[in-house]
């Protein structure tokens, strides 16, 4: 596939999800709309649904322009010289290898994993 290829198909991905996110946007907006308010302001609607739906677009939409801005930092130091290891080329476009039962070299999808003191720090 032309690199072309590749960056038209991400800028499409990536607008896709952009108009996927306006979607779950506008239809957790008509719920609040349908909803009913009491006499204290409070809202009584049926959101729930919407409410995931826009959450799961937010997290694909910083998923996939992460994955974007990673590729695309690769790509650049490599077109302009600029040394970075295999290791963090793989990082980039989250590609681990490994031998499978042939003894033969196959890509995976990398398992990044976040330091344990990460983890700990945020609950």
């Amino acid at each position: 596939m032309s690199e072309e290829m590749e960056e038209r198909t991400t800028k499409e991905l990536i607008q896709t999800l952009g108009e996927y996110f306006e979607r779950c946007y506008q239809g957790l907006l008509q719920s609040f709309d349908e909803g009913t308010t009491d006499e204290d302001g409070n809202l009584y609607a049926d959101y729930e649904f919407h409410a995931r739906q826009l959450i799961r677009a937010v997290f694909a939409y910083i998923e996939e322009v992460t994955f974007s801005v990673k590729v695309t930092a690769a790509v650049d130091c490599m077109q302009r010289s600029i040394e970075i290891s295999p290791q963090e080329r793989y990082i980039a476009i989250e590609v681990d290898y490994e031998l499978n039962e042939k003894g033969e070299v196959v890509e995976r999808p990398a398992r990044i994993k976040l330091p344990r003191s990460h983890l700990t720090n945020t609950f």
